[in-house]
């Protein structure tokens, strides 16, 4: 089993990565974590650390803010 989950909301196209352990089966409704109105978000892919998560973006850190280029 993979330790977190990337998913990527098909309204505004936000990724985001969910720890796996918050998600059971139970779990009917990812909503967008940039606006809860965005019901509708897909499954990208399975990682087992949050860096293989990241290495298909680049990042840079702005004035102590860590943001995507």
């Amino acid at each position: 089993m993979k330790n977190y989950i990337l998913f990527k909301c098909k309204t505004c196209g936000t990724e985001f990565a969910v720890p796996s352990v918050y998600i059971d089966e139970s779990t009917n409704y990812i909503g967008c974590p940039k606006d809860g109105r965005h019901p509708q978000c897909s499954v990208i892919g399975a990682y087992d650390n949050l860096k293989e998560c990241m290495d298909h973006d680049s990042y840079k850190v702005v004035r102590g803010v860590i943001k995507q280029r």
